[in-house]
């Protein structure tokens, strides 16, 4: 569950580790999903009429490309989005991404 949130001086994180779930790429590679997380800004500019948040989403996750024996960890379907508040950032995360895994 994401924290400070009513608070514009603090980031909120949080981070859901899923499932493991592998699956092969395009490429053939090996992809493994290791979590899911999430990033909310605190107030950028604070006190000028510039003042903003931003937010992030994304997966983490460890490829292994196609025979080779190394494995090296990515973030993947990163969805960025900004706004003037913290309710405006997580309302455009909501309706960018499947949000329902933080709850």
């Amino acid at each position: 569950m994401l924290t400070n949130l009513d608070t514009p001086t603090k980031s909120s994180y949080v981070s859901v580790v899923e499932n493991i779930k592998e699956y092969r790429d395009e490429k053939k590679a090996l992809v493994t999903y290791n979590r899911t997380s999430c990033f909310i800004s605190f107030e950028m500019y604070s006190g000028t009429p510039k003042a903003f948040f931003y937010g992030m989403v994304y997966q983490l996750v460890t490829i292994r490309e196609f025979r080779k024996h190394n494995s090296y960890p990515a973030e993947i379907n990163k969805v960025f989005v900004s706004g003037v508040t913290k309710e405006e950032v997580l309302n455009k995360l909501k309706t960018l991404t499947d949000f329902s895994i933080f709850n």
